[in-house]
């Protein structure tokens, strides 16, 4: 008995659908968990790249008082030096 060309077109759609039917399950099973697993990492990741972003700031923040304090006390010493300095020369 061989197949007419109606079967073989019915076999064709039987087979489209069940490997489609079959990618669909794989999909949904395996890949779309794993990436709900990797859009939660990113979320987490970003939350912490934010906190160091603000931990950097809160740094800077500091060392920019600390810088600033550092350079008054240099601008009183050489204006202490250069009183000491001018009646040394004259």
């Amino acid at each position: 008995m061989a197949l007419t060309d109606d079967d073989l077109k019915k076999l064709d759609k039987m087979m489209k659908k069940a490997v489609l039917d079959g990618t669909a399950e794989a999909l949904e099973a395996i890949v779309f968990p794993k990436f709900d697993e990797i859009d939660k990492n990113l979320s987490s990741l970003k939350e912490e790249v934010g906190l160091n972003t603000e931990m950097i700031a809160r740094v800077e923040r500091k060392l920019d008082r600390v810088t600033d304090h550092q350079a008054e006390k240099l601008d009183d010493h050489e204006k202490r030096i250069s009183q000491l300095e001018n009646p040394a020369l004259a």
